[in-house]
């Protein structure tokens, strides 16, 4: 027997839409992506911009504000070497998303977010420049309430592939229960 407002789905799938589901992910993917490609070497908004050359480590902190309140901080590291002739190479990214209060509203639902999620992945260079696909993996759980609605939980385990010089996102992977590419 199942009390009323209770369910046997552990990620409350039957409680979100695929295409809430799709709505809320795209949010977080896109903040946690902008964060880490934005500090990239080299990255700031042109590939004609070079990175440095050697050993190259440095820190990721960027918080952007959510579509109608809340925020997402992301912190973490991306380290690697670039050829001191060719500027060729790959850096990987180490980064964690803090979502805080992120409120958004989803057909007719208001949401609010919290928790956290890792970002992975690396920047390859050609050419002391990024190349411009790149990819990471962002995995990691974030409780929402919704305004009607329970509270519930939300695993993510997506890979992306990120084009800098559209700026285009590719995604794909489990959202809140659901095989989401978008």
């Amino acid at each position: 027997m199942v009390a009323a407002g209770c369910t046997t789905d552990p990620l409350n799938r039957g409680q979100i839409s695929q295409i809430q589901a799709i709505a809320l992910t795209d949010q977080i993917v896109r903040i946690g992506l902008t964060g880490v490609a934005t500090h990239a070497p080299g990255s700031g908004g042109a590939a004609i911009v070079l990175a440095p050359r050697g050993q190259v480590t440095f820190t990721v902190s960027y918080d952007q504000g959510c579509l109608e309140a809340g925020s997402v901080r992301v912190t973490g590291t991306v380290s690697g070497t670039l050829n001191d002739i060719t500027g060729d190479g790959t850096l990987t990214v180490a980064a964690n998303e803090s979502i805080e209060g992120c409120t958004m509203t989803v057909e007719g639902r208001r949401f609010v977010l919290n928790g956290s999620t890792g970002i992975t992945g690396a920047f390859v260079y050609s050419e002391g420049g990024p190349a411009a696909e790149q990819g990471a993996r962002i995995k990691g759980d974030f409780d929402w309430t919704a305004t009607p609605g329970d509270p519930g939980r939300c695993h993510l385990d997506l890979i992306t592939g990120y084009n800098i010089a559209t700026v285009q996102v590719a995604v794909t992977g489990e959202a809140c229960g659901y095989n989401v590419a978008f």
